[in-house]
């Protein structure tokens, strides 16, 4: 289940450019993704039939955000970042005795099973309280 659609992420999230055809299947595993790291609750939050507490309405916000910001790390970051491949970057370079070292903090990322995770879902979804592994 997708939680957000291709109109939410351009018009209201503003995201980084991706064709729609490439969309839906990084907002396909995004929302994954959302699901998972919070154990559950963001589909439980999405199907709701009634949003009607101010509660639940900051919990949705919050998911369709959160997947707009992860759908945003797999469209920058391309189809090997949803597979949990390794993402190959060159941090060294030599030629005889010449040498160039990179920096690589781009990097520098949340990874769960080497699939980069969005900080700002992460953050996202833990002021919603949907982090949290308790009950």
């Amino acid at each position: 289940m997708k939680y957000i659609d291709y109109t939410y992420y351009n018009d209201e999230y503003v995201g980084f450019p991706v064709s729609e055809s490439d969309f839906d299947r990084f907002a396909e595993r995004a929302s994954d993704m959302i699901s998972f790291i919070s154990f559950g609750r963001a589909e439980k939050v999405m199907t709701e039939k009634s949003i009607d507490s101010p509660k639940l309405k900051e919990r949705y916000d919050a998911i369709k955000k959160a997947t707009a910001a992860q759908t945003e790390v797999f469209a920058t970051l391309g189809e090997e970042s949803i597979t949990g491949k390794p993402l190959k970057e060159i941090s060294r370079e030599q030629l005889g005795n010449a040498a160039v070292n990179y920096d690589v903090h781009l990097r520098q990322t949340t990874e769960l099973y080497g699939i980069p995770i969005s900080g700002i879902a992460m953050g996202i979804l833990n002021n919603a309280g949907l982090l949290y592994r308790g009950i």
